[in-house]
């Protein structure tokens, strides 16, 4: 899990062959908890832009399974919350606290990538 988690991403890796011949699916493995950093929404030397849905910074694999609607939903969720936060740090979203954004995220029913206790982040 990413330190900075803002969401699940549950779904499967499916990336569309080029040839449109089909989709190569793969399933997790068992135990792996897929989530998307805050760091992947910020544009690499902007830190007052946020991404959300199938515009994060990912490589073709993990945007497979994160272009998908509710991964989705909850970036635009947790990037609608940074905006919303950042208003107090001059626009800089990379300066939100995760546990500011994590709490209005919860506030608001979103389900938040937690450690297990006893793990440090």
């Amino acid at each position: 899990m990413w330190p900075d988690a803002v969401c699940h991403g549950f779904y499967p890796i499916d990336i569309h062959r080029p040839d449109g011949n089909g989709i190569d699916k793969t399933h997790l493995r068992h135990g792996v908890v897929p989530t998307v950093p805050r760091d992947a929404m910020v544009p690499n030397d902007n830190p007052y832009a946020i991404v959300a849905g199938r515009c994060v910074g990912a490589d073709q694999a993990a945007n497979s399974a994160l272009r998908v609607q509710a991964t989705a939903m909850a970036t635009g969720q947790a990037a609608g919350a940074l905006a919303a936060l950042s208003g107090d740090r001059g626009g800089d979203v990379t300066g939100v606290p995760m546990a500011d954004l994590h709490r209005v995220l919860v506030d608001a029913g979103a389900i938040v990538p937690t450690l297990p206790a006893g793990v440090d982040d």
